[in-house]
Formats: C-alpha cells, sequence, structure tokens
C-alpha cells in the first residue's frame, strides 16, 4: 500500500463515523421543530443550523477538507465530533509561503472568504476602503457609528444601514454555487492545493494526542488507522507485491534519493518551553506543544499567516529585549537567504514609490483588527490591536531588487515610546502608485484644529489638491461668519442664567479660522511629513462681510434683552 492510498483508505474509515454523527445532529434539530411552536424565530433558528451541519456532511461526501472551516457560532463548532473538528482544523491545512505571499490582502486579495460557504464571495477582494466613500457618505456613516455607540439602534439596523451606504462602492464578485468557484480563475488554484492531501500536515497526527483523543471521545475504532498513519508518514515500507512468473525484460535501477533531512527545527524541543515557535528546516514555522508527558515540534505556527504576517518566537517569556533580539537576528538571517539586503528607511518619506509601500503597510494595519476578528489561532496579538490602529511601530526596511519587493520588519511600542512586541515580517512589491496618491493640503487653525473639508456645514466638496483648492477651503469657512463655541478666540460673549439652577453661563462666539491659518502641505499623503506651504488670511472684502454678519448676530442678541460682551 502506498502512502496515497493509505491517505484515501484512512479518510474512508472515518466517513461513515463523521456522517452518521452529523446526521444525528440534524436529525436532532427536525425532531426539536416538530415539538417546539414554529414561530418565524424557531424556523431562521433550525434553517440556519441544519445548513450548517450540512454543509459539514456534503465536505465528509465530496472528501474536499481542504476549504472546510469550523468557524460559527461557538455553540455549534463544540458540537462538532472531536476527531473531525480537529482534522480539519489542524490536518487539512496547508498552503505554501508562495501562495500565501501570492494571494496576499495587500495584493487585492482576501483568503478569508474561501471559507465562505454563504455567498461563495471570491477571494479577489473587491470591499471598498474608506478612501472611495464621498465626503457625505462618510459623513453618513460617521453620525451612524455615533448613534450605534450611543445605543440609539440596535445591531440589525446598524449593519443594514452600513450596507446601504457603502453597497454602492463594492465590487466583490459572488459565485453561484461551489462548482462555480472551484472552475474561478482565482478561487480555482487555491482550492485545488488545499485539497491536495500531499499539502496536508499529516505529520501532526504523530506530533499530537489531539486526534486520537478526539476519536476516543467520538467511540472511533484507532487500530487501524493507527496503523494507516504510520504508512502515510512512512514508518512503514509498502509491501512488496507478489512477483509474477512471465518474464519480463529487465528494468533500469531507479536512482536512489536522497534521504529527507529533519524538517522540523535542529534543537530538540524538550529543550525549549511550550509555546515556543521556530522555523524550521523546511522553512515553516513550528511551535512546541505538549504531547502526552513530554512534548513536541508542531508545524503551522505562522501566526497571522491568512493574512501574509510571519513571526518568531525564540522563547516564551516575551517581555525580555534580549529574546527579541535573538529573533530579530534570525529573520534578518532568513531574509539574507532569501536575497533581502538591509536598506534605508529614509527613501519611504521622500520616493513616492516607496512611500506607497509605507501607506499600504499603515492601511494594513489599519484594516488588520477588523480582519483577524474571526481568525483561528489569533488570540495573543489582540493585546496589540490599539499600536496597530495608532501607527505606533518602528520598521526596518528589506529590499530584493531583483524580485522588485521590500520586506518591512517592525516592533509595536507603547505611549512612553517602549517596544510592546516582538518583531514581526511582510512582503510587499513595489509598484507605481496611483495617480490619486499625490501630495495633499490641510488648514491648520489654532493648536490643535486641522481640517481638510468645512467642519461647519460638511458640504463642501474640495480634493485639496492643490495651494487655490486650501485657499479656497479657508475662504468658504471664514464665510459663515462668527461661530458659536469657536475655539479660536477673537470673538464676542454673552452671560446667560440656567434655567435649572439659575448659574450664570457664557455663551461665547469666534472666528472660525481665526486671524492667521496655516495651510499644511503633504507631499507624500497619509505619512508624517507636513509643512507650511503659506499662511492664509482674508482679503478686504471677506472681512467686510465677515463684519456684516457679526453686526446682525449681535443686533438679534440686543433685540432679545442680552448684551454681547468683548
Amino acid at each position: 500500500m502506498t502512502p496515497l492510498q493509505a491517505k484515501k483508505k484512512f479518510l474512508n474509515v472515518l466517513k461513515p463515523y463523521w456522517l452518521k454523527a452529523l446526521k444525528q445532529k440534524q436529525n436532532g434539530l427536525d425532531n426539536w421543530l416538530k415539538r417546539s411552536d414554529k414561530t418565524q424565530d424557531n424556523k431562521e433558528f433550525y434553517q440556519h443550523d441544519w445548513g450548517w451541519y450540512n454543509i459539514h456532511v456534503k465536505i465528509v461526501q465530496s472528501g474536499a477538507y481542504g476549504p472546510a472551516s469550523p468557524s460559527g457560532d461557538t455553540v455549534l463548532r463544540e458540537s462538532l465530533p472531536d476527531s473531525y473538528y480537529t482534522f480539519i482544523d489542524s490536518i487539512a491545512v496547508g498552503l505554501s509561503e508562495e501562495m500565501y505571499e501570492k494571494y496576499d490582502y495587500d495584493n487585492g486579495f482576501d483568503l478569508s472568504n474561501i471559507f465562505d460557504d454563504e455567498t461563495h464571495a471570491c477571494i479577489l477582494d473587491g470591499e471598498p476602503s474608506e478612501d472611495e466613500y464621498s465626503a457625505a457618505d462618510r459623513r453618513k456613516i460617521n453620525a451612524l457609528e455615533k448613534r450605534y455607540e450611543a445605543d440609539k439602534i440596535s445591531d440589525d439596523e446598524y449593519y443594514d444601514t452600513w450596507d446601504a451606504i457603502t453597497e454602492k462602492y463594492s465590487t466583490q464578485k459572488f459565485h453561484r454555487n461551489e462548482a462555480s468557484r472551484t472552475n474561478c480563475r482565482y478561487c480555482g488554484p487555491v482550492i485545488k492545493a488545499m485539497n491536495n492531501q500531499n499539502n496536508w500536515d499529516w505529520e501532526y497526527l504523530d506530533e499530537s494526542d489531539e486526534f486520537w483523543e478526539g476519536c476516543k471521545e467520538d467511540k472511533i475504532p484507532i487500530r487501524e488507522l493507527k496503523s494507516l498513519t504510520n504508512v502515510i508518514l512512512g514508518k512503514v515500507k509498502p509491501k512488496a507485491t507478489r512477483k509474477s512468473k512471465s518474464k519480463s525484460k529487465p528494468k533500469a535501477k531507479a536512482k536512489a534519493k536522497a534521504k529527507a533531512g529533519r524538517k522540523g527545527p535542529d534543537i530538540s524541543a524538550t529543550k525549549r518551553k511550550i509555546g515556543t515557535r521556530m522555523r524550521g528546516n523546511d522553512g515553516s514555522m513550528w511551535e512546541v506543544k505538549p504531547a502526552g508527558k513530554s512534548q513536541r515540534w508542531v508545524r503551522g505556527a505562522e501566526g497571522i499567516n491568512k493574512k501574509g504576517i510571519f513571526w518568531i518566537d525564540t522563547e516564551e517569556n516575551e517581555l525580555e529585549d534580549e529574546y527579541w533580539s535573538d529573533e530579530t537576528t534570525i529573520i534578518e538571517n532568513h531574509l539574507s537567504s532569501q536575497g533581502y539586503k538591509k536598506c534605508g528607511s529614509g527613501q519611504f518619506f521622500t520616493d513616492r514609490t516607496y512611500a506607497w509601500v509605507l501607506y499600504r503597510f499603515v492601511r494594513y494595519l489599519r484594516d488588520l483588527p477588523d480582519k483577524i476578528k474571526g481568525y483561528r489561532g489569533v488570540v495573543e496579538d489582540r493585546e496589540y490591536l490599539e499600536y496597530m490602529t495608532n501607527n505606533q511601530f518602528v520598521f526596518s526596511p528589506w529590499e530584493n531588487k531583483a524580485k522588485n519587493k521590500v520586506a518591512l520588519v517592525w516592533q509595536f511600542y507603547d505611549s512612553e515610546g517602549f517596544l510592546v512586541s516582538e518583531p514581526y515580517y511582510k512582503y510587499f512589491s513595489l509598484t507605481t502608485p496611483p495617480e490619486w496618491y499625490d501630495r495633499s493640503f490641510e488648514l491648520h487653525v489654532g493648536e490643535d484644529y486641522r481640517f481638510d473639508a468645512c467642519p461647519i456645514c460638511r458640504d463642501y466638496k474640495n480634493p485639496m489638491k492643490t495651494l487655490s483648492d486650501a485657499r479656497k477651503l479657508a475662504a468658504h469657512i471664514y464665510s459663515h461668519g462668527p461661530v458659536l463655541d469657536s475655539p479660536i478666540g477673537g470673538g464676542f460673549s454673552i452671560e446667560i442664567k440656567n434655567w435649572w439652577d439659575g448659574e450664570k453661563a457664557t455663551a461665547y462666539w469666534g472666528n472660525p479660522v481665526g486671524p492667521q491659518t496655516e495651510i499644511l502641505e503633504s507631499r507624500l499623503p497619509y505619512l508624517y511629513g507636513l509643512e507650511v506651504a503659506e499662511y492664509w488670511s482674508p482679503t478686504k472684502s471677506q472681512q467686510a462681510r465677515y463684519t456684516k454678519k457679526e453686526k446682525a448676530i449681535k443686533a438679534g442678541l440686543r433685540a432679545a434683552g442680552l448684551k454681547p460682551k468683548k
């Protein structure tokens, strides 16, 4: 029996047990629905859960375990047969690093869509970014989020309204069914690779007892499965076939293949703490996990590898800089072996091509917290989410000119400037920035107020790509006249009594942009360099119109019995 035949028989042995367990869950739902009062909520609950189990029934029947995912409601996940859950979560997984890089989120793909069995979304990511929304829609979204945070609307109303606003920007494609997805030029190669049994982590059967304990829990005999595992892993040589009596021409001897070396890290797992991660000789990440009374190296510890981020752990204690230094050295040695050379970071703030990489990286970190919420295995890195969204990182760039790529190695730091994370690294292609990625302007009013749109009416549309655009925005804001509770100063105030306690309060009107406004220019937008391009001041005619509006407001206040004060 060859290893491939052993793999097929291994699955055939498990198939009836898994099908029986899953169909028992469906039968239990059928009986529950018969006993229930059959309200609309109960029917929807039944259809959702029954359909979820049916997806896994089809997976077991077809043998296409690669794209299977146990993600879903916690109660549903925990109700799956333990052995089946472990198999699809830890064994029937695996894409090469090259495929992860090719179908990376930064290259316009979202591999998480491959697990979407309801809408069959294509992995070619068509979800829009906030940069694509119009100013009016951004205002709607901001207002929607404020209402949601204030608990003024329900979850359903929030998501329905969000979809209604952003749907017109989406170019996401959806397949009619799973067969259509398999024939897709983007999804097809990924599904084929995931269903290739040679890419699965069969060594997990030998490195961990989790699957075998699941079999015992599911009452599945493991004697035959253990024998097949030995054949799959090459521990038992295939039996020689009986020679035929008929004479045949002697065949040339096959060249002896070199014996495969150690795939995991060279150092013994027993000499490392549980949880330690290191890169093995096969290029994959390995993690020390308990195995009975001992511990073993287990492959598949790439961290947030679904999104193209990689890292290396040398010790369980990650709070000491000396270990992070060791991890940085290992990463740098790995990049050097791949043809990457360390380069300066200055060009990332002066050259548009390199700055475009940094912009994509910053946007990537901001989007990542939402992307990893539903991913398996991403638990410890949730503590870094605040640093992702606030751009609190330091980076070291590496470049491979032959591949026209760069790799960024970075760490996060806290508000006091102390490093708080181990080093990470990610690959980026050096591509020409789009036309819209050009210099931009904004207004700097007072000490802390910066605008690229009118903060008063919010209906004024301006691309803010030229000095003329910036001047027009400043003039537009100034044309509103004195503004109530202006933070700038230079206006007038009145005193009124609070109706509830009789205490005096002050209402203040002021200049919305101040006597002088800085126009800041960023030649490489969304990065750190913002320089003062010029100072804007109103013309005499603009000042005259402003004074006229100020007099009108004061006259109205006096007519109401209130006295304006400077």
